[in-house]
């Protein structure tokens, strides 16, 4: 009898581990849904046409204030992140963004996903992010087929894309800084002399 009382008691110390384990793998695919959330472009829109300009883009930031990207490029170029505002990789992203583009001397902007303005605004304040330079991103997202948050784009004066990388935490982000001068650096082939 004592064998069976012992089997079930090991039965239940099983079956609550069991669940213990089921509920944190649960948790871990809800974390993994939110990291890989759309930015508000699905491939669907994104095969429906020819995207427009991206530098000639009428954008909307948060506090009402229109703008386009060429505004925002100066002639320069332009860092765009693009961050969600349930998505932890983009939080853990926002303090060290600037800095680790700062001497790029590139203007930076961020632009949210397919969620509400009031939603987006509340995101700048609370992160204390500069509203003026965070937009609205829907448009501005399928001009640069972006799928997923958080994505860096750097587009040059032209309004060519001439760096995309999708961020997976600060680490990255300076990994991704570092290739992207390392591509910048590269000088171009002289041209043969003529004789």
């Amino acid at each position: 009898m004592n064998w069976l009382i012992a089997s079930n008691l090991g039965l239940l110390v099983a079956l609550t581990t069991l669940g213990v384990v089921v509920l944190s793998l649960a948790r871990q695919i809800g974390v993994l849904h939110e990291r890989t959330s759309p930015a508000g472009i699905s491939p669907r829109q994104l095969r429906q046409g020819q995207p427009p300009d991206p530098l000639a883009l009428a954008l909307t930031s948060v506090t009402g204030a229109s703008t386009t990207l060429a505004d925002l490029a100066q002639g320069r170029g332009l860092a765009i992140l693009f961050v969600g505002s349930d998505c932890p990789i983009c939080k853990a992203l926002l303090p060290v963004f600037e800095p680790a583009l700062a001497h790029l001397d590139l203007p930076t902007c961020y632009a949210g996903g397919n969620e509400p303005v009031d939603v987006q605004a509340r995101y700048a304040t609370e992160n204390a992010l500069d509203p003026e330079r965070c937009f609205v991103g829907v448009d501005l997202a399928a001009a640069l087929n972006v799928m997923l948050t958080p994505t860096l784009i750097v587009v040059d004066s032209t309004g060519d894309v001439v760096f995309r990388e999708t961020l997976r935490g600060p680490g990255h982000l300076h990994r991704a800084v570092a290739g992207l001068n390392r591509a910048r650096r590269v000088p171009s082939a002289p041209e043969p002399e003529s004789s």
